[in-house]
């Protein structure tokens, strides 16, 4: 139905009668909505050709779309109907105030934590009753089994206001059991390029992340929880966290094996987060960029500017991109401009280290500084003695019980 409204069919739209519900929809103060459809909570039964009017629904040219739901309205906006291109109901003026509002109350940790989602997904004020049940619940034992846990993790995370959600929890004493390692950062002050504290950073830093991307909004939310591990107070009276992004990488190593993320999506935050606080200065060398980016490759780089930019939005008092990273992104473009017209010759190995190695002279041997001189100007690897060696180590355990083609030559001298 959003490809259809997308596509300029929103006359089609408009003529469809819908119950709605939280989980499905963001919600426009304008009283328009923007649909999207879930599997848990609207079956999309797909397209169908119909031959006779008479046995079509909704209507799409010769298409239509067969919707139900089954679940039970959840708060007062889940009882609205979409119908002729306004929104239709008794609670419209919740829909106009932005209010979230509950229909029969919240009854256990499950609900809580379902409102605070939707308190996310619609970034509506919570109800104030609402709220004084789920500060009850949360005084209670509490546990969350795993799938769902991570179900409104991720809703709360890809949502327009991730803060609105992550707040609630805390004001309720829900976050200590959601994200306890979060939790120990509320109140936690920092230093006078800092408008928040440490929790209050954190879910801006996370809503700063303009893309609903899991990845970096996780990244953004995680990066300072080390901080609650290594906070001196100077003389000064200034707040110093030496070393907080190798607590906080930890942390968030904990966190993704408990949402159960994949390999690669949980290494990428976590790497992230154990990078964030990279310091560029004038005193860099080429050699220092070149092995910064041995480590650090270009979408990695991207991301990490991206945190870098949400981290100071986050800080309330700082968001233009600091100009040390512009100095950076120049000297890795000359670096890379550098590599791109560098031969073989230019390699900081030659043929006889390699003989050393126990390479033979011949086609062997060009092949693999072929390649360790393709790899070095794709930004890959860095032209730099040590890590050409251990390249090239790798290359000949991997080709060892391999026939090598004459054809393939080159000098290597």
């Amino acid at each position: 139905m959003e490809e259809i409204w997308q596509n300029g069919e929103q006359e089609i739209i408009r003529n469809v009668s819908l119950p709605v519900s939280g989980e499905s929809i963001r919600f426009l103060r304008s009283g328009s909505g923007v649909i999207i459809f879930h599997s848990d909570t609207l079956e999309f039964r797909g397209e169908q050709l119909f031959k006779k009017e008479t046995e079509a629904g909704y209507r799409l040219g010769e298409a239509t779309v067969i919707l139900k739901t089954k679940l039970e309205p959840f708060v007062t906006v889940d009882s609205l109907i979409f119908q002729n291109g306004c929104w239709h109901g008794p609670y419209l003026n919740h829909l106009q105030q932005g209010k979230l509002k509950t229909l029969s109350g919240i009854a256990d940790p499950e609900d809580a934590l379902h409102y605070a989602a939707l308190a996310s997904m619609t970034d509506f004020e919570p109800d104030f009753d609402d709220v004084k049940q789920m500060t009850e619940i949360y005084k209670g034992p509490v546990h969350y089994k795993r799938k769902f846990l991570e179900k409104q993790l991720r809703k709360i995370l890809l949502s327009c206001k991730p803060s609105r959600g992550l707040i609630l929890l805390r004001d309720t004493g829900g976050l200590s059991f959601v994200l306890p390692e979060l939790a120990r950062t509320v109140g936690l002050t920092q230093n006078r390029y800092h408008s928040y504290d440490v929790f209050l950073h954190s879910v801006y830093t996370c809503d700063a992340i303009e893309e609903k991307n899991l990845t970096l909004r996780l990244a953004a939310l995680l990066h300072d929880t080390g901080k609650a591990d290594t906070r001196y107070v100077k003389e000064d009276g200034e707040a110093s966290f030496h070393n907080h992004e190798v607590f906080s990488a930890r942390h968030t190593e904990k966190i993704m094996k408990r949402m159960n993320l994949d390999k690669e999506t949980s290494g990428h935050v976590c790497f992230l987060v154990r990078n964030h606080m990279f310091h560029y200065t004038e005193d860099w060398t080429d050699r220092a960029v070149r092995r910064f980016l041995s480590r650090v490759d270009v979408n990695s780089l991207e991301d990490l500017i991206t945190l870098r930019i949400a981290d100071r939005k986050g800080s309330g008092k700082r968001s233009n991109l600091p100009r040390a990273i512009l100095d950076l992104k120049r000297h890795i473009d000359e670096v890379r401009r550098q590599e791109s017209e560098l031969k073989i010759k230019d390699l900081t190995i030659n043929g006889h280290d390699l003989m050393n190695m126990g390479f033979e002279a011949g086609p062997r041997m060009g092949a693999v500084m072929k390649e360790l001189l393709q790899k070095v100007k794709d930004g890959i690897i860095a032209n730099e003695r040590e890590i050409l060696l251990a390249e090239a180590m790798q290359w000949m355990e991997k080709t060892s019980d391999k026939t090598i083609l004459t054809n393939v030559g080159g000098s290597y001298e």
